[in-house]
């Protein structure tokens, strides 16, 4: 899940525009993904690997329940008709 575009679900809305900062994990009998925004994210991983921490820093824990993982299916060309 490391990576991968995110929404968070609150009462009335999804909030888009974050990446998944770790992979899911368990803690005090939940399961949690921890957070960042989505520029965050793009300066992390733009940061020469050598220079680039292996933590990224001020990711939030979020409860997996309420966050929902982009899913891209694979295009595929068009079949020709005769």
């Amino acid at each position: 899940m490391f990576g991968r575009r995110i929404a968070l679900s609150q009462r009335d809305q999804l909030i888009y525009d974050h990446r998944a900062a770790s992979e899911v994990y368990e803690s005090n009998g939940g399961r949690y993904v921890n957070v960042i925004a989505e520029a965050q994210w793009w300066q992390w991983s733009l940061t020469p690997e050598e220079e680039r921490p292996d933590r990224i820093s001020r990711a939030v824990p979020y409860p997996t329940r309420h966050v929902w993982v982009e899913v891209r299916t694979a295009r595929t060309a068009p079949t020709e008709t005769p």
